[in-house]
């Protein structure tokens, strides 16, 4: 009943730490209708690079990471009709969603959504970066809609989680006790 969609996420990064000092996450308010989370700064694990970005435009190909490379001629093809369907519908305010990624993609318009967590960054501060990840979006195939949110379900002999894309959300003692706990095989402190 589910479907995967790749959407490909490209970062920027600051050419220089040395002017703004970044050295911890920095997230925007996440708009809980969007299935995507907006532009952010993540330090590298050694803090000698920040990331911006990253973006998330279609991927037309679950290992198309540059340019024309590890095109796939049916995901492109689902990508475009899913897209499609879901601008036509525009269900949960997918055309807002479109247009907001859309515009992260152009340098000029992606700095003004940095500028809204750091107002004093420039254009010139950052280089595109060679960075970039594919993001398997699941898909509900009976609504036709984007799943905003990690979905648990059981089996007889496992539980599978689907969707769960968030690095840091993955890594949470609280999303390793609901695991244990929807799966039944141990008891959970509350």
């Amino acid at each position: 009943e589910f479907h995967i969609v790749p959407f490909k996420g490209s970062y920027w990064e600051l050419k220089t730490n040395e002017k703004l000092k970044i050295n911890t996450n920095i997230y925007p308010v996440p708009d809980l209708k969007m299935p995507f989370l907006g532009v952010h700064f993540t330090p590298s694990s050694d803090q000698s690079k920040v990331y911006i970005g990253p973006s998330a435009s279609p991927a037309f190909g679950r290992e198309n990471y540059n340019n024309l490379k590890g095109i796939d001629l049916s995901v492109t093809l689902s990508m475009i009709s899913f897209l499609t369907r879901q601008y036509i519908s525009n269900k949960k305010g997918f055309r807002k969603y479109l247009y907001q990624e859309m515009k992260n993609m152009f340098p000029p318009l992606r700095i003004k959504s940095s500028q809204m967590l750091i107002p004093s960054i420039n254009l010139e501060d950052m280089v595109l970066s060679s960075k970039v990840g594919i993001r398997p979006q699941l898909v509900n195939v009976s609504s036709k809609q984007l799943v905003d949110d990690f979905l648990c379900v059981k089996a007889q002999n496992s539980t599978h989680i689907l969707n769960a894309i968030s690095p840091a959300f993955t890594a949470s003692f609280s999303f390793a006790d609901l695991i244990i706990k929807e799966s039944g095989l141990f008891s959970c402190p509350t």
